[in-house]
Formats: C-alpha cells, sequence, structure tokens
C-alpha cells in the first residue's frame, strides 16, 4: 500500500552501558521500599549536584501523578537530573516533555522489566548516575541488559474488494471528526455496522458528519449510544439496551486534549485526559463479550514516543493507553490488538478546529496525518495480519 505517510513498528535494540557516571546528591520521591531507593541513597552524596528520582511500581496509579509533577518541578527549579525508574508503571513520556520545554533539564528513564533482581538494580543505577544519559526510555532485564526501542518500515496490505456483512463494531469517540470517518470506512469497506459511543448527539454534527452518518445509515445501518467511555456501567448499559453486546471489532478513538506547559499542571488536569484515554479503552473492553472480538485498533499519539512542547500531559496519557491496551491484549486470545500512534490529523481531529494547530505541528517536526492517506491506512489496518492475544505497536506520521 502506496500513501502519503510514513508508517512503522517497534523493535528492540541492545544498547550500550552508559560508561563514566558521576555522583549526586538525591532527592527520592516515590515509595521508600522501591527497589531502587536504598541503591540511590547509598549512592548520594552530600556534595554533590542535587538530582531528583521518581520511583514507580508496576501499575500507574492517580497518585503518581503528583509524584510525577512534584518531581519535575523540583527538578526544573534546580536546574538538576531527573531520573525517572519503574517497574513497568510508565510515566516517563511526561518527564521527557518536561526536557524538551527546559532544555538545561537532563533526563533519564528506565523501565525494570523484569522486577528488582540485583544486577537490574544495579545497572539501572548506572544509568540514572550516568555523565551522558542515554536519549529515550531504556528498558533494562533482569540480567542488567539494556534495551530501547527502535523504528522500522512497516508495508501495510494493498486494498481488497469491499467485504459482506460481517457483524458490529464499537466505536468509541464516534461522533467525533476522526470517529465519524473511521465507522464509515469501517462500514463501506468492511461491511461492519458502526455503534457510535460519544457523549454528543447527532443533532450537533455538521453536514459533513451528517454525510457520513448517511452514508452509514444507507450500507450498514448504524446505531447510536448517548454514553460517556468514563462511566463503565452506563456503557455497559447502553450497549445492553442496544442489543449490541457482542461486537467483532473495538475502536478506541475517544479523547481529550489539554496543553500547556508540564509545570503549570495539576495532578486532576492530568488524571481527566487519563480517563478518556485509559479507563475508556478498559471499559469499552469491560463493556462487550471479550470472546466475540477479532480485532481492536486503539487511536494513540506520536507524542507519547516523541514528546514535544506543551503536550506532556496528552503524552503521557497515550504512553499510558498504549502499556494499557499490551496489559489487556493478553486477555483476548482471538483478537488483533493494534495500537496506532497517530501524528495530529490534518483535516479532523481534536486539533483540527485549533487555529495554527497544523502549522505548529510541522514547526514541531510532527508532519500531519492528511485525511484521506490516513483512513486508507485504517482501511488496511482492519485487514493487517498481525498475531492475537498481543499488542502490536504503530508509529504513523506525515511524510
Amino acid at each position: 500500500m502506496r500513501t502519503a505517510l510514513d508508517i512503522r513498528t517497534d523493535r528492540e535494540l541492545e544498547a550500550a552501558p552508559p560508561g563514566d557516571t558521576r555522583a549526586y546528591r538525591w532527592t527520592i520521591v516515590g515509595p521508600e521500599r522501591h527497589p531502587l531507593a536504598a541503591a540511590l541513597r547509598a549512592a548520594s552524596r552530600d556534595d554533590a549536584p542535587e538530582a531528583v528520582a521518581v520511583l514507580l511500581g508496576r501499575t500507574f496509579h492517580r497518585v503518581d501523578n503528583g509524584r510525577l509533577l512534584r518531581a519535575i518541578r523540583a527538578a526544573v527549579a534546580r536546574g538538576s537530573r531527573l531520573a525517572v525508574v519503574h517497574l513497568g508503571a510508565g510515566g516517563g513520556s511526561l518527564a521527557r516533555a518536561a526536557a524538551v520545554e527546559h532544555p538545561g533539564l537532563s533526563c533519564v528513564v528506565a523501565e525494570l522489566t523484569e522486577g528488582p533482581a540485583p544486577a537490574a538494580v544495579r545497572a539501572a543505577t548506572g544509568l540514572v548516575t550516568a555523565a551522558s544519559p542515554v536519549a529515550g526510555e531504556v528498558r533494562v532485564d533482569r540480567d542488567g541488559r539494556l534495551r530501547t526501542t527502535g523504528w522500522q518500515p512497516l508495508r501495510l496490505p494493498a486494498a481488497a474488494r469491499t467485504a459482506g456483512a460481517a457483524g458490529t463494531v464499537l466505536v468509541t469517540g464516534g461522533l467525533g471528526g476522526l470517529g465519524l470517518r473511521v465507522a464509515a470506512v469501517l462500514a463501506c469497506r468492511h461491511g461492519l455496522h458502526p455503534i457510535l459511543a460519544d457523549t454528543a448527539t447527532p443533532e450537533r454534527l455538521g453536514t459533513a458528519g451528517r454525510r457520513h452518518l448517511d452514508r452509514m445509515a444507507g450500507t450498514t445501518g448504524v446505531t447510536v449510544l448517548r454514553a460517556d467511555v468514563t462511566d463503565g456501567a452506563a456503557l455497559r448499559r447502553a450497549l445492553a439496551d442496544s442489543g449490541h453486546l457482542r461486537p467483532a471489532g473495538v475502536v478506541h478513538c475517544a479523547g481529550l486534549l489539554r496543553g500547556g506547559p508540564v509545570t503549570a499542571g495539576t495532578a486532576a488536569g492530568l488524571s481527566a485526559v487519563q480517563a478518556a484515554k485509559v479507563d475508556g479503552l478498559r471499559h469499552a473492553l469491560d463493556a462487550v463479550d471479550r470472546h466475540a472480538l477479532r480485532r481492536v485498533l486503539v487511536f494513540g499519539s506520536i507524542t507519547a514516543e516523541r514528546p514535544h512542547r506543551s503536550l506532556g500531559a496528552y503524552a503521557l496519557a497515550n504512553e499510558l493507553l498504549r502499556r494499557c491496551a499490551v496489559r489487556l491484549a493478553a486477555d483476548l486470545p482471538a483478537a488483533v490488538t493494534l495500537v496506532a500512534e497517530w501524528s495530529i490529523w490534518s483535516g479532523a481531529g481534536m486539533a483540527h478546529g485549533t487555529p495554527g494547530a497544523v502549522a505548529a505541528a510541522r514547526r514541531l517536526n510532527l508532519p500531519p496525518v492528511p485525511l484521506g492517506p490516513g483512513m486508507a491506512a485504517v482501511d488496511a489496518l482492519w485487514r493487517l495480519p498481525a498475531a492475537p492475544g498481543r499488542a502490536q505497536r504503530l508509529l504513523i506520521s506525515g511524510c
């Protein structure tokens, strides 16, 4: 499939140890029982430059938003080293966005992927005290080996004939600019009856939105549910009332975009953005019969991988969304799960109505995704061969 898009999938790369280390006087934010806390306290020197470490566990909790913000503000105020070390919770994307906004901030992010084995703790300590830190997020296995994420080009399958009737698909954020267009592609190209879950109502749609809705109604039919994906019980009731609890697919488009400097953010603000993304996906999958699912397409953001100024809250929400999708995919043995981390869209999406957003994205080296090629990619992604029971990650931007 040839499109005006740059489409890549992740691959694991080995990373060399960072080399020389230096001493720091560490301030630790997070639980004292974290496996790295004792190592950093032992390495701390009172006469050394200040540094701040935020230590998180296996699962991200709302309290971790406050921990991250406190650590970031402290490190920015001191112009010092900031380290984020976790056991799978995530959180590094917010710190990396802060480093973009504050070039004097030295940021290190490490994940102990297989628990706090002694070799892993030693390697992580070496990472956070490195004189020249490794860029991006580094994963440390139990033997202390380091790995980072690389990206290789992915060729999507060529367009195929329109499919016949193939069941239903739940689309969260279904009345948004992207949700409507994605639903129309799945109806017209794959014969799926879309179930559009949204807090809005069809009466609020403009001319283009009504046209997409009418197109679906005349092709496979369409069901519109007024439901908030952040309220799991309400979403399940709405689906039960509609008689659509066994969709063949789920597309999670719902989201909330809030911009602004990381240091000006609040824990409540971060939680609100995460609710639409992370809780929304969990609630959508909890509301349906998972055994009937054959495909799950999660709309994430490229900012989770490539942090940018004023988009830290959104980057963190999408990092946590991707981690949530990876965990949930293991409980979907018959479903192909794809996490598509898109650049900003040109012509639709949450940033479309923001004046100057597309031009600003280009200046930030975030080439926008044009609508036509983007929807052609959605069509191809629904046919992409992939192994069920695991999540495949994709990075998609314009050229």
